[in-house]
């Protein structure tokens, strides 16, 4: 007995593309993405709203964790480090509606770049620029806790 599914079809080269990206955790954003076709609005991101700049360090998104946390900062810095309940759940609100928006983005940006190679060298591209990286994620989580200690015990 064979385990072949004769109803199999090739996944569409943009398929293939955000599969070669993403691969981690790819039927969620498949799901995500593909039920928003047309939309700008990617679904709502659990993760990305209580882990925001983990979650975009894990997923290689460097600058756009270093810029939303920029940002934060400086709204934080305009409220005399003083952020109420309010303004720390608003940002995550944020955070979560605009988490797979933001990793769309991303990985269309990136397939992008890759529209003058040939295949192999397109999925090889891919494969290496987008994925996880616990690298990345131990290097933010280190770098929170540098801030953390500066902001409460040297300021």
């Amino acid at each position: 007995m064979n385990d072949y599914n004769y109803n199999y079809s090739p996944p569409k080269p943009q398929l293939q593309d955000e599969l070669a990206y993403v691969q981690k955790n790819i039927d969620y954003y498949n799901g995500r993405w593909g039920s928003a076709m047309g939309s700008r609005y990617k679904g709502w991101n659990f993760v990305c709203m209580f882990f925001p700049y983990e979650w975009m360090c894990y997923r290689k998104m460097y600058l756009e964790a270093f810029l939303s946390f920029a940002a934060v900062f400086a709204l934080n810095f305009a409220l005399f480090f003083m952020p109420s309940e309010v303004f720390v759940w608003a940002i995550r609100l944020a955070f979560g509606a605009v988490g797979n928006m933001l990793y769309w983005r991303k990985s269309q940006r990136m397939i992008k770049r890759t529209d003058a190679m040939d295949d192999q060298d397109r999925l090889e591209f891919l494969q290496a620029k987008g994925g996880t990286s616990i690298p990345g994620l131990v290097i933010c989580v280190a770098l929170e806790m540098g801030y953390l200690f500066v902001i409460y015990f040297l300021l």
